[in-house]
């Protein structure tokens, strides 16, 4: 039954045109000509990101060449013995440890028409070796990117005959039916390749210009209209990302990543989104220090869920010397490829998935709602429709996060009691095919109450980056400080500080901020940090100028769960305007830091913003025990009737739970509220009337 939609505290009669039309996930392929199996194939894969069930692609990635003979044996073979199943995408680099010749490669393609024949879908790589000296591609000399594409010079002959080479290679495969995820000239963003930053510092159009004469080549010279065009980075970025290196809409079809994290992170992930294709984890392992079989292969898998959700395949590396990075030889192989959430070479069905365009949506919210009241409601509504089927069902999000589904027109659902905040609200469209689209986002900015207490600190939520922050590192270190939207302790962003090497002693990697410290004046000073293992943290306000005395210090230890550490109470006894938060992340290498909810609160008097007197009476709010664990007793007094809101809100100011939103006589009043469920931290109780308004503190401590 349709669903009932009470009326929204903000709804007028009619919607504002802020609508954007969506961009559907699939699109047509980058060559024009491509065969109508490379068509269906592209379509079928880049539209199982249904957001439900079995919308990621499993891959395996078997070693170089021919060597794919043995290396299938091991994997593919290996994961059936294992767990009943083979992974959907079977992968090989075409060349990597050495140019192998026409033979070597037909004996390569036939695992991978084998392969497909069972239904399977297959992907290639290519690392070509250096075209000028004949080293492998790892060798960096003599390297001119234009001469690749300037017919007169000696590169230019030597190139085009390991394109004839690798053509051939790949034509076999048109031949035989079979439709390629082709991805050659990976991790461009990276030092240790002849095509990566070393050979055009901060130019981008030498790599773009090979790509694209590569790309013609191939689909118009050789006619190999059986492949579809991954672009791909690596992770984390070196220098600059995928936007950064992209050579053009019309000459890549997929955009994917190297990513070897534990857990998995990709940093490009937004800016592949806003590139408007289908994202890939096309190579993926553990951390370097986890590669001895102990990697949980849920880990990636949930990273990928949970923060990278519209990936549509993952493909696991092979093993190498001291190295485990498959499937088959890290844990819980057999709970990856049986997660319902995870496809498999036996759920391919692209053959029988007939050819279906992608539904139309827009996004329309009420006029005049790009600002609204925190805990107000605002109505979204969809326009959605599909040229040759029909519409099963729109979901609407804020950001990533889905808060509604609707499954028939008109498309609408209510966001009840918005967050404060910026609101990122979009909608999907999804059809009986299966086929999915994303409208673009209309931002609503959600207003928030003022906080009885003044952060000192500015941007301690890292929403705007890392901007008001300073970091520095002592000669010898090696580290990176950024904001990151995968892996936040809370709100949009945290600071990701990874130290490669971070020098002997804490103080050798700092993160710092100015600030004013006030004499006789109370401060609470608190954060939320987690690492990537365990780690220590000190975190000290103290001078911004020499000799860099510190007035107040705390140390603390790390690990991979985030905390909350504070409050910590601190009186000043000193004018400081040039004082400093400052954080020592040094003194251990390989450890990343993530840093967030940053406060330095100045204590007032008394926390309450609005005290209002009736007939010599005030409104009072009164909570005790503080701190409390578990089971909050909350006591106020009204001294006249009239409607009350009662709320929690969290130390940013979000309302978190609403108690009270009613008529109440005037009197006194009592009720209890379990506390359990609720992180450890500073939060407040607001007690509001049409006159007044009260916040108390409380500190919850598990």
């Amino acid at each position: 039954m349709k669903k009932k939609i009470k009326t929204s505290k903000l709804m007028i009669s009619f919607f504002l045109a802020l609508s954007v039309a969506g961009t559907a996930i699939a699109q047509e392929l980058s060559n024009k000509n491509a065969s109508e199996d490379a068509k269906q194939v592209y379509q079928y894969i880049s539209t199982r990101n249904s957001f439900d069930t079995n919308r990621l692609f499993s891959g395996q990635n078997c070693y170089h060449g021919n060597q794919i003979v043995g290396g299938y044996t091991e994997y593919f073979k290996g994961l059936f013995d294992l767990t009943g199943r083979y992974p959907a995408f079977l992968g090989v680099d075409y060349e990597y440890v050495k140019r192998f010749s026409v033979k070597e490669l037909s004996e390569t393609n036939a695992v991978f028409i084998k392969h497909w024949k069972s239904g399977g879908l297959v992907t290639i790589n290519w690392a070509p070796f250096n075209p000028w000296t004949g080293g492998d591609n790892r060798d960096l000399r003599n390297v001119n990117l234009n001469e690749l594409v300037d017919p007169t010079s000696a590169a230019y002959s030597k190139w085009h005959a390991e394109l004839d080479r690798i053509a051939t290679g790949l034509a076999e495969l048109r031949d035989s039916g079979v439709v390629v995820v082709w991805r050659p000239l990976q991790e461009m963003n990276s030092d240790w390749f002849w095509w990566g930053v070393v050979s055009h510092p901060e130019d981008k159009e030498p790599f773009s210009k090979v790509w694209q004469d590569m790309h013609h080549y191939f689909s118009v010279d050789k006619g190999l209209n059986n492949l579809i065009w991954e672009l791909s980075v690596v992770e984390p970025i070196n220098n600059h990302g995928i936007d950064f290196y992209y050579p053009g809409d019309d000459v890549v079809d997929i955009v994917g990543t190297s990513v070897y994290k534990t857990p998995y992170a990709n940093y490009n992930y937004g800016a592949m989104l806003a590139l408007g294709k289908p994202i890939a984890a096309c190579e993926t392992g553990p951390a370097d220090c986890c590669m001895d079989g102990t990697w949980d292969n849920m880990c990636m898998v949930n990273g990928i869920r949970e923060n990278s959700p519209n990936t549509m395949y993952f493909l696991n590396w092979h093993d190498w010397v001291d190295h485990k990075a498959s499937i088959l030889n890290n844990l819980n192989s057999s709970d990856l490829l049986n997660d319902p959430w995870v496809i498999t070479r036996d759920e391919v069905n692209w053959k029988n998935d007939i050819t279906n365009n992608s539904p139309m949506v827009e996004v329309l919210i009420q006029s005049g709602a790009n600002s609204i009241n925190k805990g107000d409601n605002l109505l979204i509504s969809a326009d959605a429709s599909d040229s040759d089927g029909e519409i099963v069902k729109v979901q609407f999000f804020n950001g990533y996060e889905k808060i509604g589904e609707d499954t028939q027109v008109p498309y609408e659902f209510e966001f009840t009691d918005v967050p404060g905040g910026v609101l990122h609200i979009n909608v999907r469209a999804i059809d009986n095919k299966n086929a999915v689209t994303q409208s673009q986002t209309i931002n609503v900015t959600s207003v928030i109450p003022s906080l009885p207490y003044t952060n000192l600190v500015i941007n301690g939520e890292f929403d705007s980056g890392i901007s008001s922050w300073g970091s520095w590192g002592n000669n010898g270190t090696n580290y990176t400080i950024n904001a990151d939207d995968k892996y936040n302790v809370t709100g949009r962003n945290s600071l990701r500080a990874e130290m490669v090497i971070g020098g002997a002693d804490g103080w050798m990697c700092q993160l710092m901020q100015g600030l004013e410290l006030k004499t006789n004046v109370e401060y609470e000073i608190g954060f939320k940090a987690k690492a990537n293992k365990k780690a220590k943290l000190e975190v000290q306000l103290g001078q911004n100028y020499s000799p860099y005395g510190g007035y107040w210090f705390k140390s603390v230890s790390l690990d991979t769960i985030a905390k909350v550490f504070g409050p910590y109470n601190y009186k000043n006894y000193k004018n400081d305007k040039e004082a400093r938060i400052l954080f020592n992340l040094g003194g251990q290498n390989a450890t990343t830091i993530w840093l967030d909810s940053i406060i330095v609160y100045e204590k007032v008097a008394t926390p309450v913003s609005v005290v209002n007197y009736v007939n010599n009476q005030a409104v009072s709010l009164t909570i005790y025990p503080n701190p409390v664990k578990s089971q909050a007793a909350v006591e106020y007094t009204l001294p006249q009737n009239g409607k009350i809101k009662l709320s929690i809100y969290n130390s940013l100011g979000r309302e978190i739970k609403l108690l009270i939103d009613d008529f109440k006589m005037a009197g006194k009043y009592k009720m209890e509220f379990d506390v359990s469920s609720f992180n450890s931290g500073i939060y407040f109780y607001c007690l509001s009337t049409d006159k007044s308004m009260i916040f108390k503190k409380i500190i919850i401590s598990k």
